[in-house]
């Protein structure tokens, strides 16, 4: 049944006419047969029923318009009901329902969107291919001291200083790099971006989002590490000028002591003294002397020696990294030559896996790496011959390189301070070093980007990891600051 609400509408015209006073008398004056009124009575009683239906369906319709109507105002708990005497105003009905069910979802949806979206501390931002704003959460608006929808459709050069190349961003920059977005009054905010393309359910890339984090309280707290490793350093280096003048002093009259010391021996081995005497007087200063002024010389040196190891610590911080790809094949190989003689030595077995390259400054990895090849060579266990394993995997963007040595080991309670500087596990073993090394050690890798860390079991061995950069990078204010 096809549905023409103006063909109703005529039909009810005509029936109202068929109802009137002029339609009867027209009626009455005319002649007709039996037969024709029959017909007559009969087309009466069709026009009665298709008016009453038509009537029933304007009805209808009029409350299909009213619930859309409601519809439009947001309001989706009406429901239209079945007639089951016309299959195209169910029809009708159902696809109304439908339609209320979806704008329902699609609006729920949406009100939680927007939670979400404006409840998130970092500023959330769309744009457009050309670079126009299309909307912006809550906390853009409150970071940036701007007004709900002054922001609507300006160009993103509005809030970033940098211009960007948004389709390729990411693929030559690194993710930590610091842009500056602009307030409303010309405030300069640091932010890390986070950008990807926006994709509609058809797949089709309309513009960019872009997630910034207020970069500024970090940085604050930045700013005031720095100040304190730059004070730190300062300390270190006064400490140590400080501290050196004596050790000179000591060192070069203890020297002149020990030759004082020589001379008196002399002057008395040619005096004419009792025997018990001439023994006492060679005692002190053949043994007493010189073992007290070797050891007071043997402190004077290993006190120079930790003086150093402080002011290369603190230099470590100063310098700035030469970043470049580093080939990791060729820099073991370089590691094991300088170590060759105690290799070779020591009958150490020593298998490298092909490594991948990884970026960074090779001067200093190949100290990072030479430490913790020459302490596993260092603490090799003597019941057993020492075995080196070097193995490395990428992860992330990352690689981790692994040097496996089945020496001594270090007890799980001392794990966590190997990093501390002057510590060492056995002061007392005459391999014990200064304590400095593996805390030099980490304060390069982590100038780096990178971790380090180690598991172990006593009597076992040990297995260092050092996580660092498979791409290249740069060495910003941020990671300086960290030194």
């Amino acid at each position: 049944m096809d549905l023409n609400i103006s063909k109703i509408k005529e039909l009810r015209s005509l029936i109202e006419y068929i109802n009137t006073s002029e339609f009867r008398k027209s009626l009455a004056n005319n002649t007709f047969t039996t037969e024709e009124l029959k017909e007559l009575e009969q087309l009466d009683l069709v026009i009665q029923k298709h008016y009453l239906k038509s009537d029933k369906i304007e009805n209808r319709i009029e409350s299909f318009i009213e619930i859309l109507m409601q519809f439009a105002q947001h309001d989706y708990s009406t429901e239209c009901s079945l007639d089951s005497e016309n299959d195209l105003i169910n029809s009708m009905a159902i696809a109304i329902n439908l339609l209320g069910e979806e704008l329902n979802y699609s609006t729920v949806t949406t009100y939680y969107l927007n939670d979400i979206f404006n409840s998130m501390k970092d500023m959330l931002i769309t744009i457009d291919k050309q670079g126009y704003i299309q909307s912006v959460n809550q906390s853009c608006y409150e970071v940036l001291n701007f007004e709900e929808g002054e922001l609507d459709k300006k160009k993103i050069s509005t809030i970033m200083e940098q211009k960007i190349v948004f389709a390729n961003f990411g693929n030559n920059t690194s993710p930590d790099q610091i842009y500056n977005l602009i307030s409303k009054d010309n405030v300069h905010i640091p932010a890390v971006l986070g950008i990807s393309p926006f994709v509609r359910g058809d797949e089709k890339e309309t513009g960019y989002v872009i997630i910034a984090k207020d970069m500024t309280e970090i940085k604050h707290k930045q700013d005031i590490i720095y100040d304190k490793n730059k004070q730190l350093e300062n300390y270190l280096y006064i400490t140590n000028h400080d501290l050196r003048t004596p050790l000179v002093n000591i060192q070069g009259y203890g020297s002149r002591l020990m030759k004082q010391a020589n001379s008196l021996k002399q002057i008395l081995s040619q005096s004419q003294l009792e025997e018990t005497v001439q023994q006492s007087i060679d005692k002190i200063t053949s043994e007493d002397i010189p073992k007290t002024l070797n050891y007071i010389l043997g402190n004077v040196t290993k006190m120079d020696t930790l003086l150093n190891g402080l002011l290369h610590i603190s230099r470590t911080g100063k310098v700035s990294l030469i970043i470049r790809k580093v080939n990791m094949n060729q820099m073991f190989d370089a590691i094991v030559f300088a170590h060759h003689y105690l290799i070779h030595q020591l009958d150490v077995e020593i298998n490298i896996q092909d490594l991948p390259d990884c970026y960074g400054d090779e001067n200093l990895l190949n100290q990072v790496f030479s430490n913790i090849i020459g302490n596993a060579l260092k603490y090799k266990n003597t019941s057993r011959k020492l075995k080196i394993e070097v193995t490395a995997e990428t992860r992330q963007n990352k690689v981790i390189y692994a040097i496996k040595d089945n020496g001594i080991g270090i007890a799980e309670r001392h794990l966590s301070k190997i990093w501390n500087i002057f510590f060492r596990v056995d002061a007392a073993s005459p391999q014990s070093g200064e304590g400095i090394g593996l805390s030099f050690v980490k304060r390069i890798v982590h100038k780096h980007k990178g971790k380090i860390w180690a598991t172990s079991e006593e009597g076992q061995g040990s297995t260092f990891f050092v996580e660092l950069q498979q791409k290249d990078f740069r060495e910003d204010e941020f990671t300086r600051n960290l030194q």
